[in-house]
């Protein structure tokens, strides 16, 4: 009460806005050295209706906010990152208590926050935003969004020049690639075979509204290639453990996935991280990843598979005892935008493949043969004798395309370079403004005292000639 009666003092007044942040983090330390759960989420409420109440204010002002707002200046830059800085440390709290919905609720705010401010927030900052975002994404279990998050938390690392230890960028680099991995693989084609009025809800609304918080729109939606494509150019999977290196080329980077092979083949990089402290909460995912794989494999050439025969496939995985792959299948078949369509026959002890898979198949079969006819033929016929005009062409004006491209990146450096110092120079003036200012106001402030000084001393001399 005392904290609430203190925020309630001191809200929307800029001039007090420094002492509203320390009684907010203060409150925010008591809750969390406390476990005061109950208390936490009052307070994220109390201060969800102070940013309310500003923003309506911003918005469309009435005679009663203007004299409830009077001491407040509006959304300068300073208040922008001392409210961020409030949220990102309520953020934090909310995720050390395991309150996970007021965790969402408060990455709304910081959204909303940053709405207002023009220049992004410092990378340090956004590095431990998502950090904190991904753990929610995970206990969420939005395997996306997390591992677009713990994305984002490391490549904003390594912009910022942060330097941790080899274990631990490893391991960062690790839980990356394996948080990619364990992303549901979706089939979009098949859903607009199936139903191409479903073809809008791919992304539910709440999945549209997340993913707009890590920079993304409903129109260039997040998906599992792209995360995974980057791993390779950005030489993530380089840095990552060596098994989780295997993992990245037998699950996603193979070619051909031999579904008779697959489980023994990952099995030794599996035990590996089961063994992990930090990586082993992605087993699990991953050995559902397998297992789909294999389906997915066996739906290209069969149309049913006897139940014996897939379990001695998938032998070896803690996840693929019958009643867990039964399940799988189960939630596969909800899913309108899985990849898989599988159905299970129990009279005949066996599993039936679903035809559109089958026309799918089909359409992949005779891309293959159309490349490796083309392969065939590029090794039958023989070489042309010399090489063609064009590239002849192309070798004598390779020089000066070369020297373009070096005179452009000069070009673009000494940009940079003037920009830079434009920039200096400007806060460099400002400052020298400032201080003119400053100096003038205390020259007035000087006189004034002094004109005072002699007032008084006259008004004395005055007194005393009269008495």
């Amino acid at each position: 009460e005392t904290y609430r009666t203190v925020l309630d003092i001191l809200r929307c007044n800029t001039k007090l806005e420094g002492l509203y942040k320390q009684v907010a983090l203060s409150a925010f330390a008591f809750c969390r050295t406390y476990v005061r759960k109950i208390e936490f989420r009052r307070l994220c409420e109390i201060l969800r209706t102070h940013l309310y109440t500003m923003q309506r204010h911003e918005a469309t002002p009435t005679t009663q906010s203007i004299r409830q707002m009077r001491g407040w200046e509006g959304w300068s830059a300073e208040s922008v990152e001392l409210h961020l800085t409030i949220r990102f440390d309520q953020l934090d709290a909310a995720t050390h208590l395991e309150l996970f919905t007021e965790g969402f609720r408060t990455v709304d705010d910081i959204h909303a926050i940053m709405q207002f401010w023009a220049t992004p927030p410092k990378a340090a900052i956004m590095a431990t935003f998502y950090k904190n975002l991904a753990h929610i994404f995970y206990v969420s279990k939005n395997h996306l969004l997390h591992a677009f998050a713990l994305f984002k938390y490391y490549t904003l690392l390594q912009r910022e020049g942060t330097v941790l230890p080899d274990p631990e960028q490893r391991q960062l680099a690790s839980a990356v690639v394996l948080a990619s991995l364990s992303i549901p693989i979706r089939n979009h084609h098949s859903i607009l075979l199936e139903n191409a009025e479903t073809a809008a809800g791919l992304l539910e609304e709440k999945d549209e509204h997340m993913a707009a918080l890590l920079g993304f729109t409903s129109l260039q939606p997040p998906t599992r290639r792209q995360l995974l494509d980057d791993m390779t150019s950005l030489r993530i999977v380089n840095t990552a453990l060596p098994e989780v290196a295997a993992l990245y080329d037998q699950l996603y980077r193979s070619s051909a996935i031999d579904p008779l092979r697959i489980v023994s083949q990952i099995q030794p990089s599996l035990a590996v991280l089961t063994s992990h402290s930090s990586l082993n909460a992605y087993v699990p995912f991953l050995e559902e990843l397998t297992i789909h794989l294999v389906l997915e494999q066996l739906t290209h050439v069969y149309s049913s598979v006897t139940l014996s025969h897939f379990y001695n496939m998938t032998n070896g995985l803690s996840s693929a005892s019958p009643r867990e792959i039964e399940q799988l299948i189960v939630r596969s078949r909800k899913d309108p935008t899985a990849s898989v369509r599988v159905r299970i026959d129990h009279a005949s002890q066996c599993m039936r493949f679903s035809p559109v898979l089958a026309f799918e198949s089909q359409a992949k079969h005779l891309t293959r043969l159309g490349k490796s006819l083309q392969t065939v033929l590029d090794k039958v016929t023989p070489p042309p004798p010399s090489c063609s005009s064009v590239t002849l062409a192309a070798k004598k004006t390779l020089p000066a395309t070369r020297a373009a491209m070096l005179h452009r990146r000069v070009r673009i450096e000494q940009h940079k370079e003037a920009f830079e110092k434009l920039q200096v120079e400007k806060a460099k003036a400002d400052a020298r403004k400032k201080a003119e200012a400053e100096a003038h106001r205390a020259k007035l402030e000087a006189d004034r005292l002094e004109h005072e000084a002699k007032k008084r001393e006259l008004e004395k001399v005055r007194k005393i000639k009269e008495d």
